[in-house]
């Protein structure tokens, strides 16, 4: 028995080679997917988390406390135990408003206690660590005129100031941070000027009540743990809380990076299943091609009366032995190539467990195919029917059981579909496409022996010997049918994966002009809106390639403020931005204003007119210089009336201050401004026919407009309040300069069909106060902002700041064509560049996630596929030679041709290729339209923007058409030029 098998195993070594290659091959992809899957999923969930903002990956609670520090440090020691040191990393914040005096009168300030801040500071002193020390920032010490060692008076409460000790001035070691960048409270920009002190600091001042938040930001040094961290939140019950109030993104996130995995392992599943079906069909092929040559074998065995157990053996034995020598070098091969892949790409080594799991379902799932195998191709019936090797009829065979099996499920995934969309279908549906290829693949292979066998007909009756006998070949071939098949799935699958590679990088690069907005983005520090501006102008003072740039960090829609006519030079321009809607943005954000008012001088003098009407204690001109930074001038009115001029020094304002508006206290009413000028150098800021002239004033955004009336009786400046009780008063009545339009034009990111100039009304600006403001146009979407966002103008966003604009982020965006030293121009105008974004690196990052990762796996495995077609057909091939050689010979001495001998060897192949190929491709492209969206292009399930493409699938096709007519036609004799003798040998060989 053991001699018989070694022959049988010699006779067939090079055809049970490639079935051994067979199945290692598809061990290997049994072993590599779910390695690379499980590194690819916990890579791009960690890539995703270390990409994210910190403010985006925390949870804040915030509350009102007494400022007693027994209080302060009880609510710490409860805040300290509710989100796990293991998972989140606390900062705790305590602040409150306090009143220092300033050198233009009293200033309001938030003093912060920030735990382990002074491990984060650059200190020119010592940290504050007692009740009466505080620390200030580098720019507010330098305004206040103190360095370390000085006192400063501060109140938290009306009453005598307290004083301070000025511990140390301070600045951030690092402000990006994220012990400062998380913090989002109003006032605590550290960079831009604050005050540092005690926890036993704010109840000596007499503050009524002290803010108090924490801070608990999602570590990125530990393993992820999602479901551990919906717990942690969910944890978080009022009765934990107190009286403290969540506000967290953490779902938000949480719910990202899970669309992310599932994005990922969709596409896995898919690509497994594309895999499994068309490796096991493969394999199905080759081990009944394999079976069928054994048909001689077994049928002579049974005809010479050897048991049905020895002729079982023969028929399973090779095929056994194959997958038990292959599947364990295919485990190696593919944990081994998935391991390397995963360490190259996200530096990880994926466990190897899983993939021994399926590794152990592939070999299993190899071994029953050779049962399979043997058992459908065993001799039935007489042995000479056993010895035939062509069907016995020439016409449409009946559905067989797989196939049945195979459409009812391409059915259901269809139903399932339809019904639930392409986006939500889950279950048998993530095995539509392949289902779908190779059913499709059946049908259409079993049409080719009937119209074969016509032209076969057809083409010897005429006389052409050559084709006929190619056609009549193609129409007895044994298993043409599964030949045929399986180039269709591999090209169906093939033309799929290609496209959707395809399709998601345009659409991850379309999507990155549309969220990055143009070229480059810089990120920069700059110390004012001003000044960004000006140091943009001075690189680039045509507007060709540079664009400043202002966009709104918190608080309402997101807000971007740009100029428009660079917008229209600098903007990326998508598919589907409409270029005339973005060439029309001037004259939708601009509209006629009055001019801006500077002050450049030392001393303010106005000439007031006091009847004796007047209640107004005080007159206040708010100016604010270009950077931002509020300069108050207090003018002290007379309390005689009477006409007089007072005036008041200014400080601070030699490079030009802006006017921003004039406040009165307790109201403007019995008051005449007559004129308005300034010292040093000498010049009149406004004259009387000025100050009077309508439209030169409006009311503060601190009232309503119709608690202000302005009175237009002559060459003078005359208001009266309108309120009627203690509710209407604001501290301080505010007659504001009129030079932005108001309400505020604005462009909305939405359809323009459906703006509506009231459909928002007021807007958070960039120095956290709240305009009013109306839609004037709208664009779909608008690059760098998105579907959701209101677009100003940058000069409007300038003029509209009534102090430093702690709600803006600086960004300066390039136009493609920006020269290569623009960050070099850009330093030497004041700026300082701290970050870089740009289309190309933004649409890899999108690659990089959960569906890129999918795709590529997708593409893996199609091209996989085509490597198992072309070792099928070379196992075909191999099968085949002897015979068809064989046959041809005996042609060749009853006097074929050699030209029809050699037309008959080839075409029958070739035709069998095309006849594959052109199945496959309406099937991939049938199946693309069944199926689209099944697979998500990005991992929010954003749809793409750009449709799907032909030409790189069309190339694919081409080179698989080329690989597969290579291997097909590949020969070791030439069939068309055997000899007689030889054909005549090799059909008495064949016989018993």
């Amino acid at each position: 028995m053991l001699g018989l098998l070694a022959g049988l195993i010699r006779g067939h070594r090079a055809r049970l080679l490639i079935f051994a290659l067979l199945a290692g091959l598809c061990v290997a992809a049994a072993a590599a997917i779910p390695a690379w899957s499980g590194a690819a999923a916990t890579g791009t969930t960690v890539s995703a988390l270390g990409d994210t903002a910190p403010g985006d990956r925390s949870a804040r609670l915030g509350g009102v406390l007494r400022p007693d520090p027994l209080a302060l440090a009880a609510s710490a020691t409860v805040a300290a135990d509710l989100l796990p040191g293991a998972r989140f990393t606390r900062y705790a914040a305590v602040g409150a408003t306090v009143t220092g005096a300033g050198p233009d009168g009293p200033e309001t300030f938030r003093l912060h206690h920030l735990d382990g801040a002074c491990a984060r500071l650059v200190l020119d002193g010592a940290c504050a660590d007692g009740p009466g020390e505080i620390m200030m920032s580098a720019e507010t010490a330098a305004r206040f005129g103190v360095a370390a060692g000085d006192r400063i008076g501060l109140q938290g409460a009306p009453g005598a100031a307290v004083p301070f000790t000025v511990t140390g001035v301070f600045r951030p070691a690092e402000v990006d941070d994220e012990f400062w960048t998380v913090r989002t409270a109003p006032g605590l920009t550290p960079d831009r000027g604050a005050l540092l002190g005690d926890r036993g600091g704010f109840e000596p001042l007499g503050v009524p009540a002290t803010d108090v938040t924490y801070d608990y930001v999602l570590r990125t040094d530990v393993p992820l743990d999602v479901p551990a961290i919906r717990a942690d939140l969910a944890g978080l019950t009022p009765q934990r809380l107190d009286d403290l109030i969540l506000n967290t993104r953490l779902p938000v996130l949480l719910d990202g990076l899970r669309g992310n995995e599932d994005a990922l392992f969709r596409g896995a599943t898919v690509t497994a299943a594309q895999l499994a079906l068309l490796g096991g069909f493969v394999l199905l092929l080759a081990a009944a091609q394999l079976a069928a040559e054994r048909r001689d074998e077994a049928a002579l065995a049974a005809l010479r009366g050897a048991p049905a157990g020895t002729r079982s053996l023969v028929a399973v034995t090779p095929g056994l032995l194959a997958v038990l020598i292959a599947a364990p070098a295919g485990l190696a091969a593919g944990y081994g190539a998935a391991a390397l892949a995963a360490r190259a790409e996200f530096s990880a080594v994926p466990p190897p467990e899983p993939s021994l799991a399926w590794a152990g379902v592939a070999a299993l799932g190899c071994v029953a195919v050779v049962l399979i195998a043997a058992v459908v191709h065993r001799p039935r019936g007489p042995v000479l029917e056993g010895l035939r090797r062509t069907p016995s009829r020439l016409r449409v065979q009946p559905l067989d059981a797989v196939t049945l099996v195979v459409l009812a499920l391409a059915a259901a995934a269809w139903f399932e579909i339809d019904s639930a969309g392409a986006p939500a279908a889950e279950g048998v549906a993530l095995l539509g496409p392949a289902l779908f290829a190779l059913g499709g693949g059946l049908l259409a292979a079993r049409l080719v022996p009937p119209l074969a066998a016509r032209v076969a007909t057809h083409r010897l009756r005429t006389g052409r010997l050559g084709s006929g006998l190619a056609a009549l070949q193609l129409a007895r071939r044994p298993g043409g049918h599964r030949v045929i098949t399986l180039f269709a799935a591999a090209i169906a699958l093939l033309v799929q994966a290609v496209a959707a590679a395809d399709l998601g990088v345009r659409a991850a690069g379309e999507r990155a002009r549309w969220e990055v907005g143009a070229d480059r983005v810089l990120a920069v520090r700059s110390t004012g809106p001003q000044a960004l501006r000006d140091a943009v102008h001075r690189a680039d003072p045509d507007g060709r390639w540079a664009m400043p740039v202002l966009r709104a960090r918190h608080g309402g829609a997101p807000l971007l403020a740009v100029e428009p006519e660079r917008a229209v030079a600098v903007m990326a321009r998508p598919r589907g931005l409409d270029p005339g809607r973005l060439d029309a943005l001037p004259g939708l954000l601009r509209a006629d204003t009055n001019p801006v008012v500077t002050v450049d001088g030392g001393t303010l003098v106005l000439d007031v007119e006091v009847d004796e009407l007047s209640t107004a204690d005080d007159l206040a001109v708010h100016l604010v210089d270009p950077a931002g930074t509020p300069v108050t001038v207090s003018l002290p009115l007379p309390l005689t009336p009477g006409r007089t001029t007072v005036r008041a020094p200014v400080e601070g304002c030699a490079a030009g201050c802006r006017l921003v508006y004039l406040g009165f206290v307790p109201g403007p009413a019995g008051l005449r401004l007559l004129e308005l000028r300034q010292e040093g150098p000498d010049r009149t800021v406004l004259t009387g026919a000025e100050l009077g002239a309508p439209g030169r004033w409006r009311p503060g955004f601190n009232l309503g407009a119709a608690l202000l009336s302005m009175r237009q009786d002559g060459p003078w400046l005359a208001a009266r309040f309108e309120g009627t009780s203690p509710r209407d008063s604001p501290i301080e009545v505010r007659v504001r300069q009129a030079d932005v339009p108001v309400p505020v034009p604005v462009v909305v990111a939405a359809a323009e069909a459906g703006v509506q100039a009231d459909g928002i009304r007021e807007a958070t600006g960039f120095d956290l106060s709240t305009w009013p403001v109306t839609m004037t146009g709208g664009l779909p979407s608008v690059p760098g902002l998105g579907h959701n966002g209101l677009l100003i103008d940058y000069e409007y966003a300038v003029r509209l700041l009534e102090g430093p604009a702690l709600n803006a982020t600086y960004e300066v965006w390039l136009a493609p064509d920006a020269p290569a030293g623009v960050r070099d121009d850009l330093r030497a105008a004041g700026l300082t560049v701290v970050g870089e974004t740009t289309i190309d690196a933004r649409a890899a990052e999108l690659r990089a996630q959960g569906p890129g990762q999918a795709a590529r796996l997708h593409l893996a495995a199609a091209l996989f596929g085509m490597v198992l077609a072309l070792a099928g057909i070379v196992l075909v091939g191999t099968v085949e030679r002897s015979r068809r050689a064989a046959d041809l010979g005996a042609l060749r001495a009853q006097g074929l041709s050699a030209s029809a001998a050699g037309t008959a060897s080839r075409w029958d192949r070739v035709v069998l290729v095309l006849s594959g190929v052109t199945a496959g491709v309406l099937l991939g492209r049938l199946s693309w339209a069944v199926h689209d969206g099944l697979l998500p292009v990005f991992a929010d399930g954003a749809a793409p923007s750009v449709p799907v493409q032909p030409y790189w699938a069309a190339a694919a096709v081409a080179v698989a058409t080329a690989a597969l007519l290579t291997a097909a036609l590949r020969r070791d004799s030439r069939p068309d030029r055997a000899s007689p003798a030889r054909g005549r040998a090799s059909r008495a060989g064949d016989r018993p």
